[in-house]
Parts: C-alpha cells; structure tokens; sequence
C-alpha cells in the first residue's frame, strides 16, 4: 500500500496575493506605455509642423528668388490669408507685381491648409500661423528672413528675440514654435 506524503514546502500554484501584485505590476507598465503613446504624438504632430513650415519658408524664398524686381511687395506680416487676386498667375501672364500678389494669396492658402481639407474644415497646413518676411524696404539686394510661427501642442519656454506672432501664442509665448531663414536675394 502506497502512502501520501505531503511535502510543505512544494507549492501547488500562485497565492491570490502574488496574482494581485502581478496585476499592479502590469497595470504600471501599461499606464506608463499609454503616457509614453500620449507624448510621442505630441512629438510627431510638432515635428510635422516644423517640417511643413521649413518647406514653406523654403517655397516663399524660391518664389522670392524667381521674382527679383518687386522684393519689396513680398515684406511684412501675414497673420490671416490674404484676399484672393483679381488675376490667376497660373491660367495668364502677370506683371512682376501681380505675380507677388499671387504668391502670397497662394502661400496664405497653404499656410492655412486651405488646399487639404476634411469635410468642410482644412486639415493641412500649420496651426495659428503667422508669416513675418523682412529685407531691405526699398527691395534692394540684400539678406532677407522669412520667419513663420505657429501654436504648439504644449508649453515650452520662448526665449527667441525673433518678433514675429509674439503676443499671439499664450503667455510669454510660451505656445509659439518659431521658424526662420534667411538668405542673400539678388534684386537684379
């Protein structure tokens, strides 16, 4: 006949204690997964944003660059998009002046995503945006900035001296992403 000996030490399973504290372990790990998904969007979405404004800033240079002799047309601030041209530079010929009209009718509507939208509202473009562009005011040869802000997702210190949408994005712009080039145009 067989006898049962039973061992003390051996363990049949987990106890309901080590389950709950394998719980908590695990629910702190996915809590801490769903933070890290929350800040990597916020991430990606600015980084987005600084890509589209620095190829903007870019195309506004080169549409600069291609029509020299009104630089000065091109100077000042843009906060909201400009009224739409009385002439359609893409369907006839335009004068220089008309040409730059055109430019920052057609730069607004990028800017502003008005070209891709979702429904009825535009889903492109940068969010709150403004467009400082600087030179020499008589349009002359010379360094000329193309600066653009916008809003971003958090608040991050703004320690630039760049003036361009100061005031527009929270306290101490504390909001404001800033992005800015400068380049030598040849107003010949």
């Amino acid at each position: 006949m067989l006898k049962y000996q039973s061992n003390p030490t051996a363990h049949s399973g987990f106890s309901l204690l080590e389950t709950l504290i394998a719980l908590v372990i695990f629910s702190v790990g996915l809590l801490g997964t769903a933070a890290m998904q929350t800040v990597t969007k916020k991430a990606t979405y600015d980084a987005v944003q600084r890509t589209t404004a620095a190829m903007l800033a870019a195309d506004l240079l080169e549409r600069m660059r291609a029509n020299p002799t009104v630089l000065d047309d091109y100077l000042g601030v843009v906060t909201a998009m400009p009224a739409a041209p009385a002439t359609d530079c893409e369907t006839v010929t335009c004068d220089p002046t008309e040409i730059s009209v055109y430019d920052l009718w057609s730069f607004g509507r990028v800017i502003d995503g008005a070209l891709e939208t979702s429904g009825s509202s535009s889903s492109g473009g940068l969010y709150d945006p403004t467009l400082c562009v600087g030179g020499p005011a008589d349009g002359s040869s010379g360094i000329y900035t193309v600066a653009i802000a916008w809003r971003g997702t958090s608040d991050i210190p703004n320690v630039s001296a760049n003036t361009c949408g100061a005031g527009r994005y929270g306290t101490a712009n504390v909001n404001r992403r800033l992005l800015t080039f400068a380049t030598f145009l040849d107003a010949s």
